[in-house]
């Protein structure tokens, strides 16, 4: 719930200063977050460890509408996380 209500307040932050395209994408986003932390919690709870990883500490995209995944500089990135969360649904 903290990492939930942080979130809340550095959008709110966000928000205050005008939207943007930066800020727009940047809230529209964080569904994307809370939603892999709900399911990583939801899995735990039903005893499967997991944990959940932010897609943009390892998607590397070009920008665009409709960007597409750079899959040779994603997927090193998303290896070393992976290494890091052996025994754990992610």
């Amino acid at each position: 719930i903290a990492a939930f209500i942080h979130d809340l307040e550095r959008l709110a932050g966000l928000l205050d200063g005008g939207v943007s395209e930066a800020v727009y994408a940047e809230v529209v986003g964080h569904g994307e977050v809370w939603s892999a932390r709900l399911m990583a919690a939801v899995l735990n709870q039903l005893g499967m460890e997991a944990a959940w990883l932010d897609a943009r500490a390892f998607l590397r995209a070009e920008r665009a509408a409709q960007p597409q995944v750079d899959e040779g500089l994603s997927y090193p990135l998303l290896q070393q996380l992976m290494a890091q969360h052996p025994n754990k649904r992610l």
